[in-house]
């Protein structure tokens, strides 16, 4: 996960409540994530030049292993909110 929150090309983006929920410490390694109300994420880049070819396929496959830590650690938070 810090390797997205970290990464220049990639913002990850939401509504931020004040404080991290209840259960949390407020020290929590991704307190920031927790504070988001929705989160999403996108890439600060150009359109590829590959953007209408084949290749495309590939590079959204690529992003998409990028952004997969995010999206895990969404659905993880959403399976222990609902139990």
């Amino acid at each position: 996960m810090e390797a997205i929150t970290r990464d220049p090309e990639i913002q990850v983006h939401g509504l931020h409540y004040k404080r991290v929920p209840r259960g949390y410490p407020a020290d929590h390694p991704l307190a920031d994530l927790l504070r988001h109300k929705g989160v999403y994420a996108s890439m600060r880049q150009p359109h590829p030049e590959i953007l209408y070819s084949a290749e495309f396929i590939e590079y959204s496959f690529s992003w998409f292993k990028k952004m997969l830590p995010l999206h895990l650690w969404m659905r993880d938070m959403t399976r222990r909110a609902a139990s």
